[in-house]
């Protein structure tokens, strides 16, 4: 009996070692992933912060403050292909084209468009703000994390 203990014990250990190195590759593997996630979430909710500031200065900056916003929301409207690259259809990359513009950068073309031209119609402005806030939160979870100082490193959901 001691002969037959002896002779499997190395291949238990093996398997128990073999077990839980795998448990820990696994959640480590997780974790990184939810970090990711989070941290590329909580990314995307600095630039629509960012995006609402440039939005604040539209409506109620001087001329002067308006250009160097519209100027901004350039810029944004480029970090915004960060998250939101072109998307393409299978007759797209087949055809070897870029795609279309993702549809939550729609509105903020279109307001630095209208900007552009000299058309600093508030209600104009506002019904952007809203297309894009809606189109931002049906395509991404960034408005449900909270991701306040006193939040970081934990997983807190405003709205479950």
């Amino acid at each position: 009996m001691f002969d037959l203990v002896l002779k499997w014990l190395p291949i238990a250990v093996s398997l128990l070692a073999l077990t839980v190195t795998a448990t820990f590759s696994w959640t480590s593997q997780v974790d990184r992933r939810t970090a990711a996630r989070l941290a590329r979430e909580k990314d995307l909710h600095g630039w629509a912060r960012d995006i609402g500031d440039v939005y604040v200065v539209l409506r109620t900056g001087d001329d002067a403050e308006r250009r160097k916003a519209v100027a901004r929301l350039s810029v944004q409207i480029d970090f915004g292909r960060l998250f939101f690259p072109n998307e393409r259809t299978a007759r797209e990359v087949t055809a070897n084209q870029k795609g279309r513009r993702s549809s939550v950068l729609d509105p903020l073309v279109e307001t630095r468009e209208r900007c552009l031209g000299g058309n600093w119609d508030e209600h104009k402005l506002m019904a952007d703000w809203r297309q894009f806030t809606n189109q931002l939160s049906s395509r991404t979870t960034a408005f449900a994390i909270d991701t306040s100082p006193e939040a970081e490193g934990i997983q807190q959901y405003r709205n479950p």
